[in-house]
């Protein structure tokens, strides 16, 4: 089914958009977490989290650009925008809404050229990406790649995303490093919750 797309507001790791956003909470890295009552997984490290309509956004405690985001399904003909992203925030207002769609039966290396040209949509440039592949959560088939782009103050972002259909929906989860030189700080950590994943 797909979803309304309301107003745009800032941008970051693919994501979509829909209503707004909370005040932040602490993630609890002893206690296990439960996404859309669909996956579980174990945090690692403590996180600043905030909910945004499909999009769930955890960044790291004092420093807000090093980020893991949750695309928790997007159903066929949802568009993928980026959100809850603090360097992106220019976008706010943007009434343009013909953003490249998620189509279902979509292949890794498909959505992977989505994201890309969703980004290109928004204007952010430098993008790289490199290392398409299969990835598995618990067993379950999806796709990897790693990607690069500058951000609004010409550092350059370094990352990853990991993807998979759950009950025909698309999930994308994303990490973000603030630097080139923080990659490497939270990246580990990152890996260890992707390993932890659980679907329900």
């Amino acid at each position: 089914m797909t979803r309304p797309l309301p107003r745009l507001v800032g941008l970051a790791a693919l994501l979509m958009l829909a209503a707004c956003a909370g005040r932040p909470s602490v993630v609890d890295p002893d206690t296990a977490f439960v996404l859309d009552g669909r996956l579980t997984l174990q945090p690692q490290m403590t996180w600043d989290r905030e909910e945004e309509g499909l999009v769930e956004t955890w960044t790291a405690t004092g420093r807000p650009r090093d980020k893991v985001e949750f695309l928790q399904g997007a159903s066929d003909g949802d568009p993928l925008v980026y959100s809850l992203s603090y360097e992106y925030r220019f976008v706010q207002g943007n009434d343009d809404l013909s953003f490249p769609t998620f189509r279902e039966g979509m292949t890794g290396l498909e959505i992977h050229d989505l994201y890309v040209a969703s980004l290109t949509k928004i204007g952010i440039t430098g993008i790289s990406t490199r290392d398409v592949r299969p990835w598995q959560v618990d067993g379950h088939p999806g796709f990897r790649f790693e990607f690069s782009h500058h951000g609004d103050d010409g550092r350059k972002r370094q990352g990853f995303a990991v993807g998979f259909l759950l009950d025909d929906e698309l999930w994308l989860i994303a990490y973000t490093s603030g630097s080139l030189a923080s990659y490497q700080v939270y990246k580990d950590k990152v890996e260890a919750l992707l390993a932890s994943i659980k679907l329900r």
